[in-house]
């Protein structure tokens, strides 16, 4: 669906004051479409399919043990449920989306054979779980087999009306459910997971150029708008950043790149969050996103910019500042534009592919990294160019963990080893050709170098 142009008056607000600037600003207005997913099973996907980016969504995830868990926002919510359920322990949960908490149960007629392949849902949102019909799950695919008392059953898709901020919006949702009753026959623990079963498509044209845009709602929450924002008091232990994910945007979206990599913001060029500010075509943009995801708005930033440069090769590069997060791209060489003010890395991916590989993954030279709280800050300043560090020399760090003692006396240790680059950012992905590089080996030895222990450290 193409979008239309509307010419809005610039105003800019700064401090307590108005400025009026005689000019206008031009701002696109897009109208985009809802796309539901059709259903197919997860476990038999393929990075070759159409759609697989478009399915690959952070999914809302819960855990349950029967032997301690209870749900007390389901307990309080309910007013109706079936009499009797034909498991002894039926798994009961409640799932957000948009404004609204959803009521579920997960039964089963045999927990060790099927799981959990009964779902009552109550979509209609009155607390009683008697009337809607129970949703059978689909058939598990052909060639899918779980070994003994593991069972994973997936739901067709569910099509809702959600609200969000008090307005009703087309929405689909794909569930899942986990059984682990490896126990002699008895539920250990399961868990959920529920995730987007829609997306939003229209086209914008910038500059006399259209562009396709694909809308997802990457943390499955019911809404569109959401935006990507760092803490830094919220860390992995090794110091790493922790992002908040928000929804996520394909900007001239190809299925033929078959880059599977999903959940970092790096490594797809197609790929930007949805955020303030968004660079296309070598400008920016202030971007607007319906809660609902049916329309997107952007306006020409006035925003004073700087330059970074980075002497890689080819890189994406994601940064951060108490505005928000950004997405670009570039090359060694090139003097990349950002907006003035106190930059920080959140993760980047280089990408060292040879140009004549046409094998996709099987081909891939790259490294990426994720930030960390004590990479450097970078003042990006109006009119100016600032090296903007990061990528190599990259060095190994092998840390401990004591993991037993007997008499106070430490019995084993666990090692771990992690890259770090110039800036500190820590290594989080490494192809060589399509192939991990061999395992890296280690060797202890004495003050005298007598070698006590060899081995090698395992990916992942």
């Amino acid at each position: 669906m193409k979008c239309a142009k509307s010419s809005l008056l610039g105003l800019v607000f700064i401090a307590a004051s108005a400025f009026l600037f005689a000019d206008t600003a031009s701002a696109v207005s897009c109208k985009l479409e809802l796309k539901r997913l059709e259903d197919k099973s997860s476990m038999v996907r393929s990075a070759q399919d159409e759609d697989y980016i478009l399915r690959r969504v952070s999914r809302q995830y819960f855990s349950w043990r029967p032997d301690r868990d209870t749900i007390p926002e389901f307990t309080n919510a309910v007013k109706k449920e079936p009499p009797k359920y034909e498991y002894e322990n039926p798994y009961k949960g409640v799932m957000t989306l948009g404004s609204d908490k959803y009521l579920f149960v997960l039964d089963s007629s045999d927990i060790n054979t099927k799981g959990f392949h009964k779902l009552y849902f109550d979509r209609n949102l009155n607390g009683d779980l008697t009337d809607d019909s129970v949703i059978e799950a689909m058939a598990l695919p052909t060639g899918v087999n779980f070994g003994p008392g593991s069972m994973r059953r997936e739901f067709p898709r569910q099509d809702l009306m959600v609200n969000v901020d008090g307005k009703k919006h087309d929405y689909s949702v794909f569930f899942e459910a986990y059984s682990d009753t490896r126990d002699g026959g008895n539920l250990r623990y399961a868990y959920t997971q529920a995730g987007a079963g829609a997306y939003r498509k229209g086209e914008v044209e910038l500059e006399g150029k259209t562009h396709s845009i694909f809308l997802l709602d990457f943390n499955s929450n019911g809404r569109f708008d959401d935006v990507t924002t760092v803490n830094e008091n919220v860390q992995y232990s090794n110091g790493r950043i922790y992002p908040s994910q928000g929804d996520r945007i394909l900007l001239d979206f190809s299925a033929q790149n078959t880059d599977p990599s999903y959940y970092n913001l790096t490594g797809r060029k197609d790929r930007v969050p949805v955020a303030k500010l968004v660079f296309v075509n070598g400008k920016y943009y202030e971007m607007t996103v319906s809660p609902s995801g049916d329309s997107i708005e952007l306006t020409p930033s006035t925003t004073p910019t700087g330059s970074i440069e980075n002497s890689n090769d080819v890189f994406d590069v994601a940064l951060y500042n108490k505005e928000g997060v950004l997405k670009l791209n570039g090359k060694k060489g090139d003097k990349i534009s950002v907006p003035e003010g106190e930059w920080k890395l959140l993760e980047y991916t280089i990408d060292l592919t040879d140009s004549s590989n046409t094998s996709g993954r099987q081909g891939w030279t790259l490294i990426a990294a994720s930030g960390t709280k004590n990479c450097p800050t970078v003042k990006v300043e109006k009119g100016k160019t600032v090296e903007f560090p990061f990528g190599s020399p990259f060095k190994p760090l092998v840390q401990t963990q004591p993991m037993g003692r007997s008499n106070g006396q430490v019995e084993q240790v666990r090692l771990s080893l992690e890259f770090t680059d110039c800036s500190g950012a820590i290594c989080t992905n490494l192809y060589v050709n399509g192939n991990r590089p061999p395992d890296p080996t280690f060797a202890i030895a004495t003050p005298s170098n007598e070698i006590v222990e060899r081995g090698k450290f395992e990916y992942g």
